[in-house]
């Protein structure tokens, strides 16, 4: 199956990290009998076409605020549609189209989710820089027991090239270090989790990946009040919460 790419912006070189988030979504699949996919910066599409191919998705929300790539977009999706190539168990469900496609601003489109009470077992947040400021509605969009994979293309401030700009993007004073991509996602995971905890939920069973540039933490939503089981896992990060510093002397 041929996807055009267009004349955006679109990196071969991320591939493990779409790969990844592909086995993320067929591992939700698998552990909750479904899977609804909203991808808030789809680009060409790509991204959401595996989720549908792939993962089995469902449900398969495409979203880009470049208008003029809307025409493109729905050209990568429409087998996911007209149900060719799609994995099984993808289709229409009784109340929610198989695909569709969007020229929102993220902010628009999670403000409707609110709104509309639409949530989804995977969020996908590929924005450019720090995602910081679309946390707390994204997270509002993750279903209970969902996922939302995050990608950061905000090198600078948290390896600590930008200290003034991770303060503000961050609530941290990150210093360059030999160790600075495994902090910066330490620090993205704090800013996931605050929010988190700051919206009386948990966040939990984390991982990370880290290349040369963009780096992506997936992490599961579950509401610490509902359930006794989720509190096992739910409210992890606060017992683990700690400083990490280096001494220059030795």
């Amino acid at each position: 199956m041929r996807v055009r790419t267009g004349g955006g912006f679109f990196r071969p070189e991320s591939r493990p990290s779409r790969d990844l988030g592909v086995l993320l979504a067929r591992q939700l699949r698998a552990e909750r009998g479904r899977l609804r996919v909203l991808d808030l910066m789809a680009g060409c599409g790509i991204r959401a076409l595996r989720y549908g191919i792939e993962a089995g998705a469902e449900v398969v929300w495409a979203n880009d605020a470049d208008g003029d790539r809307l025409p493109l977009l729905e050209a990568n999706l429409a087998p996911l549609g007209s149900g060719e190539g799609a994995g099984e168990g993808a289709g229409a469900t009784a109340d929610r189209e198989p695909v569709r496609c969007s020229a929102l601003t993220a902010q628009q489109l999670l403000a409707g989710c609110l709104l509309e009470r639409r949530r989804f077992e995977l969020v996908d947040l590929d924005g450019f820089g720090c995602p910081t400021v679309l946390l707390p509605l994204a997270l509002e969009a993750v279903a209970f027991d969902g996922a939302l994979y995050v990608a950061s293309t905000d090198g600078r401030s948290p390896t600590g090239h930008d200290r003034p700009a991770a303060i503000r993007s961050l609530g941290a004073a990150a210093r360059a270090h030999p160790a600075s991509w495994e902090l910066a996602l330490r620090l993205q995971l704090g800013v996931i989790a605050r929010t988190a905890w700051a919206m009386g939920r948990g966040c939990g069973r984390c991982s990370r990946s880290v290349r040369a540039a963009p780096f992506a933490p997936p992490c599961s939503s579950g509401d610490g009040q509902r359930r006794e089981r989720r509190r096992t896992w739910a409210w992890w990060p606060t017992a683990m919460a700690a400083a990490i510093n280096r001494c220059r002397a030795c």
